[in-house]
């Protein structure tokens, strides 16, 4: 007897047995069902509260109840709505940035606002905390002649602008405009002259006449007379934007905390190479 024949001989009393031959048969029916089967239709359902929140809010906003057959329209649109939302996400529609972001958006604002409401004590010990935050910004009170892009600049200017004798020419009044400004931020200076003048400005020794520094629309010749710090307010000037602030470092701090519950869900991998492409 060789090999062969000594194993069957051995499976020959196992393949006697009903039992076993009734497990393999159903092994078989099973796997097939599974392998060849269709799959199970989605449903879409409305439960007794979700008809109950879809009647709501359209009284609402009709602000009447609705009629038996508005119920029923109602609720055949809310129905059209799943079918087709359903329909975008076997599609692969929701895999786009803009509804990204919108998502994000939307749990961005769904943690925010389980930020509570801040304390007067909170406010005050936050306001402590961060003073400079909240403090004015330093202002300049200078002067400044301004000639247009397009108007001469006499060479002996600057010259005569220290000596004091500017005045005495009528011919340059006409070509240029001057100014006066008195606690001037430097935000407020950027806006009318442009960066380059505001970092002039802030940079140049006080008392003297400096320049000319180019901007957009012209040259600038600057004396700055003083240069005032900023002052601290009182909390009370300022309640409304230390609420908002301490808000934003609050919420900041709700999604960094969510996120860390939400990571332990998921296996994170980063692929190390270039990051360029």
């Amino acid at each position: 007897m060789n090999r062969f024949s000594k194993q069957s001989a051995k499976l020959k009393p196992w393949l006697q047995q009903p039992w076993l031959v009734f497990l393999f048969v159903a092994g078989v029916i099973a796997l097939f069902d599974l392998l060849y089967a269709p799959s199970p239709t989605p449903t879409i359902e409305v439960s007794v509260a979700d008809k109950k929140a879809i009647v709501a809010y359209a009284e609402q906003g009709r602000g009447r109840p609705l009629t038996a057959e508005e119920v029923e329209i109602v609720l055949a649109e809310h129905v059209q709505e799943e079918i087709l939302l359903k329909e975008a996400y076997r599609l692969g529609l929701n895999d786009d940035a803009m509804i990204r972001m919108r998502l994000l958006n939307k749990m961005h604002f769904i943690i925010k606002s389980q930020v509570p409401t801040p304390t007067e004590s909170e406010l005050i010990d936050y306001f402590k905390r961060h003073t400079d935050s909240f403090r004015a910004p330093p202002s300049w009170r200078f002067e400044q002649l301004f000639f247009v892009t397009n108007r001469p600049i006499p060479q002996t200017l600057l010259v005569e602008l220290r000596s004091g004798q500017i005045e005495a020419s009528p011919q340059l009044t006409q070509q240029s405009s001057s100014s006066y400004w008195n606690d001037l931020p430097e935000q407020g200076i950027a806006a009318r002259y442009g960066a380059h003048v505001a970092e002039a400005i802030i940079e140049v020794p006080k008392g003297v006449w400096q320049g000319p520094f180019p901007s957009p629309t012209g040259n600038h010749f600057i004396r700055v007379e003083r240069m005032r710090q900023g002052a601290l307010p009182i909390f009370e000037e300022v309640r409304r934007h230390v609420e908002n602030e301490w808000k934003k470092e609050k919420e900041s701090a709700f999604i960094r905390l969510r996120v860390e519950q939400l990571k332990t869900r998921f296996s994170i991998g980063v692929t190390e190479g270039s990051t360029t492409l």
